[in-house]
């Protein structure tokens, strides 16, 4: 006996990238470097965004959830290097 198994299926549009993202190195007291990122957020879908960071040799990884209110992130990094950084829309 065959059965028939029924669903639906819903797509999601994904929300929209963040706007206008700005990254800028800090020096702090005692040599440790910080990356504060900022960016704009026009999207009312957003219910919040994720951070990732890596560096050339390393995949990215994840660094924080920040709410939907949020539009900045400090990075507080612990050695000086080149890092690359993804903010997305959740």
């Amino acid at each position: 006996m065959e059965e028939r198994v029924k669903f639906k299926v819903k797509a999601y549009e994904t929300p929209l990238p963040p706007a206008n993202l700005i990254s800028e190195k800090r020096i702090n007291e005692g040599g440790t470097v910080s990356v504060a990122l900022r960016w704009s957020n026009s999207n009312s879908d957003v219910s919040g965004f994720v951070v990732e960071r890596k560096t050339l040799s390393e995949e990215f990884g994840l660094v924080a959830i920040l709410g939907a209110n949020e539009s900045s992130f400090v990075d507080d990094l612990l050695v000086s290097g080149n890092y690359v950084y993804k903010v997305c829309s959740i």
